[in-house]
């Protein structure tokens, strides 16, 4: 909650959290990330980013369309000022050694859709990191990328949804607005399946969170198991017994059978 409440996004004694279930998640995720080393936590996130192609399609195979080889290092920047371009909700920039690698947007969702106005953000001035006069896309994941490219080596877009499948109207109408391999998908389930396998606090909490969110994948059945009783009675039958009284004796003298009409 720590980028959250840094940043503004609770009102100023709490009040505003169930409010802001979107802005709370993204703060706790990735601060918990950040919490882990860098190959188990935010590297192993960003692996699992799928390239969105011209049509707007996922690819299903891995590894990511990112270049992470040589990464060692990376800076998270919640929620920057960026004028005409919104405010994205994490740029995280990566490093090999001291040298920079390049900047990705990654926006989240959680029961919303992407805005698909560029005011929305109440932002209409330009921040002095701007470089290039450019009108802003009225698509936030478009705009984003602009944004993202006027201020230095741009290296993609992720669209991190709580959704199980792509949500491909969303991606199609994103690219459509511009060709070119700029744009990625993630979904919470795979945040939650890189990281549920380790055993660090940061990632059992995390794990913890979003399986609490329902934003977890499939992963087996679970049911208690059933404890036979120990003696082999148990699958010995019952007898039937056919009467609870005494059979009826019926008289033996012939005459009991005689028409008497």
């Amino acid at each position: 909650m720590l980028f959250a409440e840094t940043h503004g996004k609770l009102g100023r004694d709490g009040s505003n959290a169930h409010d802001r279930a979107e802005d709370l998640l993204t703060s706790t995720a990735f601060q918990l990330l950040r919490y882990l080393p860098l190959e188990a936590g935010l590297l192993a996130v960003l692996k699992r980013v799928r390239a969105v192609d011209k049509d707007g399609r996922v690819t299903t195979a891995l590894p990511s369309w990112l270049k992470l080889e040589g990464v060692t290092d990376a800076k998270y920047d919640p929620w920057p000022y960026w004028g005409k371009h919104g405010t994205p909700d994490i740029v995280v920039e990566l490093f090999a050694g001291p040298r920079s690698l390049g900047r990705l947007v990654i926006e989240v969702k959680l029961d919303a859709g992407k805005s698909g106005a560029a005011d929305e953000d109440d932002e209409d001035e330009p921040d002095a990191e701007e470089t290039e006069i450019e009108v802003a896309d009225p698509d936030q994941l478009r705009k984003y990328w602009q944004g993202l490219r006027a201020r230095g080596p741009a290296l993609g877009v992720v669209y991190l949804t709580a959704h199980a499948v792509p949500p491909a109207d969303e991606l199609a109408a994103s690219v459509a607005r511009e060709p070119g391999d700029w744009l990625g998908w993630l979904s919470w389930r795979d945040v939650w399946a890189a990281v549920r396998t380790r055993d660090e606090l940061p990632a059992r909490d995390l794990t913890a969170i979003l399986a609490a969110k329902g934003l977890k994948g499939f992963n087996g059945f679970h049911a208690e198991p059933i404890t036979l009783p120990p003696s082999g009675r148990f699958w010995t039958p019952l007898p039937v017994r056919w009467f609870s009284r005494p059979s009826l004796l019926v008289p033996r003298v012939s005459k009991f059978w005689e028409d008497k009409s």
